[in-house]
């Protein structure tokens, strides 16, 4: 099944609580909330970037470099962030949709 952008967009909506779930799009939402939640292995690496890089900004007396090291702390450090809070998002959907109808809260 190939899906439009606007269906892309759609349903990363749905998983994220912005917009109402359509039945008709459940499996595929599903899938999508799956690898989402799976995708957080690449957590560590938005962790380890910035370290490695600042370990060989150290030993250097480069501005340069220390400004580049802060950039890619900062960016990192965003994209952790984000990357976090879909894959909490990811979850949460996964556990109220777990079966073919929505769980009660």
């Amino acid at each position: 099944m190939v899906l439009s952008r606007s269906q892309r967009r759609q349903v990363l909506r749905q998983i994220r609580g912005r917009a109402a779930v359509d039945e008709s799009m459940l499996p595929v939402s599903r899938q999508l909330a799956a690898l989402l939640y799976k995708s957080r292995s690449i957590i560590g690496l938005f962790v380890a970037l910035p370290l490695i890089f600042l370990g060989q900004a150290l030993p250097q007396n480069d501005p340069f470099r220390w400004w580049l090291a802060i950039v890619i702390i900062v960016l990192c450090s965003a994209l952790l962030v984000l990357m976090y809070r879909d894959t909490v998002r990811a979850k949460r959907f996964l556990t109220h949709y777990a079966n073919d109808r929505p769980t009660q809260q």
